[in-house]
């Protein structure tokens, strides 16, 4: 899937994000797998962590109700797929 098909399949679907704040920036996990593949057909798999944060954060900011999100957000998702980038 490209990073276009994934933006716009996630700002189609934003209206059914949780307008509790916790929950505002979450990602399923279905989601974060998703990024974490479209990351490995674009780059690869061997990025290292700041490369991978990198591209993870270009991401974030094309993906409706993600870009806004805080630091220690955006930290927390972009551990949770380097876990399973770097698996």
């Amino acid at each position: 899937m490209s990073a276009v098909a994934f933006i716009d399949e996630r700002r189609d679907g934003a209206r059914m994000v949780s307008k509790r704040k916790n929950r505002m920036y979450a990602l399923s996990e279905d989601e974060r797998c998703r990024i974490v593949e479209l990351v490995i057909d674009e780059f690869g798999g061997c990025l290292g962590f700041d490369e991978f944060a990198a591209v993870i954060h270009g991401l974030f900011e094309d993906i409706p109700g993600i870009e806004t999100m805080g630091a220690d957000e955006a930290n927390h998702l972009i551990n949770l797929m380097w876990s399973q980038y770097h698996g």
